[in-house]
């Protein structure tokens, strides 16, 4: 059996979407070997190429050539499978079906696409609601042209149900791959609690952690440093102090989950699951975030930090707590048990028996 591989080409696959795809990849890649074909989308950047796109009822960067290309992948190396790492690949979902009748079509949420659009154009206004018909679109194709669907939790397997009218086939949570190094591991707590925000700029990490810094910072001791790709951006709007550092797009994230005693992860928009949630249980650490910042994970949220969705819950769970430890191992053990790449692998072979 043969298996294409479909997906964007994120230019950072080491934060959110990236993370995830790449996590699918190495998955597929111990089922599939060497019979595991890749074509990756080049996302468009040109606001003006963007919204050609969305009145073609097209996603972003798919276009009749790329479809060709898929269509020809799929007949020269007579593949079987398809997986399609985007919910917005509908129309490559239903050309692909159309055609190839005995081919089998795998769609993967990374979140309920809609929703993620409908609430980013209540923030950026206009201009972003215009891509909402092809995401509706294409979202649409796919849920009805795929075999097999998969989202990341039962809230966007409620959505799919509610706006698709149908089921969802597979719940599988955010995975991803160990990075964990022991001897990196950092226990003891630093004298002035550090605490760090991961997250690419874009609309929902803006948002929570501008107001983070508006609301919750100043009402706390220790210093924040925020870290992700294009947040060089708050730079234009904050200052950097005593209490704040904006790092911006660093080479690793690595080395700033090590060093930290908190991880603060103020989301109050967006579906499917966290990267940066995985991530700092992943590295073992103490977590304060929202309830959108934890939804999908199953965990206690007292032993791994804290739940809290105002200012005030904020700086009064965070100003209790003498964080004596950078190192949590409730938080690394729930990773281990729920999140880790190896325990998805069950359930992904499930996924491919046809």
């Amino acid at each position: 059996m043969k298996c294409l591989f479909v997906g964007y080409d994120y230019e950072d696959n080491k934060v959110g979407g990236g993370v995830v795809s790449n996590s699918n990849l190495k998955v597929l890649k111990e089922f599939f070997g060497d019979n595991l074909f890749k074509f990756l989308i080049g996302f468009r950047e040109n606001k003006i190429d963007v919204l050609k796109d969305s009145i073609l009822l097209n996603a972003n960067g798919v276009t009749k050539n790329s479809i060709y290309i898929i269509e020809q992948i799929v007949k020269e190396n007579d593949i079987s499978v398809v997986f399609l790492d985007s919910s917005r690949f509908g129309k490559i979902a239903e050309r692909l079906k159309r055609t190839y009748s005995n081919l089998k079509i795998i769609t993967f949420f990374h979140n309920i696409e809609l929703d993620y659009y409908l609430k980013k154009a209540k923030v950026e206004g206009f201009l972003s609601s215009l891509v909402i018909p092809s995401i509706y679109y294409n979202e649409k194709l796919a849920v009805r042209s795929s075999h097999k669907t998969i989202v990341l939790n039962e809230r966007d397997k409620k959505r799919m149900r509610e706006i698709y009218k149908t089921e969802a086939d597979t719940v599988m949570p955010l995975s991803l791959e160990d990075r964990f190094d022991k001897r990196r591991m950092i226990k003891s707590g630093s004298e002035t609690s550090k605490y760090l925000f991961v997250g690419s700029a874009f609309y929902a990490n803006v948002e929570g952690i501008s107001w983070f810094i508006e609301n919750v910072l100043e009402g706390i001791d220790g210093h924040l440093t925020v870290v992700g790709k294009g947040m060089e951006i708050l730079k234009e709007k904050y200052e950097e102090s005593e209490k704040l550092t904006i790092a911006g797009t660093v080479d690793s994230v690595d080395e700033y989950y090590y060093e930290t005693d908190v991880v603060v992860s103020p989301i109050f928009s967006g579906s499917g699951m966290k990267t940066k949630t995985t991530e700092a249980l992943m590295f073992g650490k103490n977590i304060f975030g929202t309830e959108e910042a934890f939804e999908g994970f199953n965990l206690d949220f007292e032993k791994v930090g804290g739940c809290l969705n105002s200012a005030d819950e904020f700086i009064k769970k965070i100003n209790s707590q003498k964080i004596e430890n950078k190192y949590n191992q409730y938080s690394r053990e729930v990773f281990m048990e729920n999140y880790s790449l190896e325990t998805i692998k069950t359930e992904f072979k499930k996924i491919l028996e046809f």
